[in-house]
């Protein structure tokens, strides 16, 4: 945990580059060097908690309630992540110009280091409540459960488990997609905003109520869906939705188009896009877990509690790399 605090924050305060070569290759190295550990550490600490989902709930109705706080909780995490940036964004005189030597780039040098760090402490303060919240005492209690410490040559074994699942490599692919898509978007959000949109100053804040609305309506349209409909079958109208609102950005590419229509035409496609790409955990965490369930069943050499804290753990730690691989592709 002090690794993924140090490097949340080292992240903010990066070498700067030389004002005649904005290709500088330290401050990249930084950037790539300090992201790829603040990962390791992250999912090092994250992914021990999510693979306790299928002992702890272990019906699929109460896993789309786990998924559904989450994706909720998700949806409201990121409309803070988004909002305090473009508050700063917002007051900045010239926001198409923020190299870090010019008054705009200065202010931002200033500001946003500091939202991310008021973001690291709320985040160290919610893991460290969760880690004091989680009891697993009754391993202690129990005499009949005998667990060993796990080698890393083993833990790589076992991966071959859930590597070899048809279906779980079905999930992993659709989360590496996502993941692409979600680097991709987080990234075109404040470009797309000043050279395609052409916003000024209030404008911007258009993006916050596209993300409100867009992702809690989306939100509660695929909880509707998944009561009437297989998971499976919801969850792949989700994916085909969000790639047609994707497709949709074509007409941004033809000339001419009057603001208005370039406005609604943003505001479908964005808030499809981000209503759908925020509706994954809706559908993979439930997934995730039946099949770990599932799994762990068909050991015969175990029984199933023991069988699913023996995979859990490859389960999600395999889904979790290959879903980080996205955003880092996609960079």
């Amino acid at each position: 945990m002090p690794v993924w605090v140090i490097t949340t924050i080292m992240i903010w305060f990066p070498p700067l580059c030389p004002q005649d070569n904005s290709l500088y290759f330290p401050t990249a190295l930084f950037f790539w060097g300090v992201t790829m550990i603040r990962t390791i550490f992250r999912a090092l600490i994250f992914n021990v908690y999510t693979s306790m989902l299928p002992e702890q709930s272990q019906t699929l109705k109460n896993r789309e309630k786990v998924a559904s706080l989450r994706s909720a909780f998700s949806i409201i995490a990121s409309i803070f992540a988004m909002l305090l940036p473009l508050i700063i964004h917002s007051l900045l005189s010239d926001p198409s110009n923020v190299k870090w030597w010019e008054p705009s780039g200065k202010i931002m040098l200033l500001y946003i280091p500091l939202v991310g760090i008021i973001f690291t402490v709320f985040g160290l303060i919610t893991v460290i409540i969760i880690f004091i919240s989680v009891d697993e005492s009754f391993h202690n209690r129990n005499s009949n459960l005998n667990y060993q410490k796990t080698k890393i040559t083993d833990a790589f074994k076992r991966m071959t488990i859930p590597a070899k699942d048809k279906n779980f490599a079905k999930l992993m692919l659709a989360g590496f997609f996502i993941g692409v898509c979600g680097k991709i978007v987080a990234l075109l959000v404040f470009p797309f905003q000043m050279y395609l949109m052409q916003f000024q100053s209030s404008e911007f804040f258009i993006y916050i109520l596209i993300s409100i609305f867009g992702k809690f309506v989306w939100f509660f349209i695929w909880k509707r869906i998944l009561k009437r409909n297989h998971i499976v079958k919801s969850y792949s109208i989700c994916i085909l939705l969000a790639v047609i609102a994707s497709f949709m950005d074509i007409f941004f590419l033809l000339n001419g188009l009057q603001f208005g229509i370039k406005l609604i035409l943003y505001i479908i496609t964005w808030s499809t896009v981000l209503g759908s790409m925020y509706a994954y955990p809706l559908f993979s965490i439930p997934i995730m877990a039946s099949l770990v369930q599932e799994t762990a069943g068909n050991d015969k050499s175990s029984n199933v509690d023991e069988a699913m804290a023996k995979i859990s753990g490859s389960y999600y730690g395999l889904e979790l790399f290959v879903r980080t691989l996205g955003p880092s592709f996609a960079s």
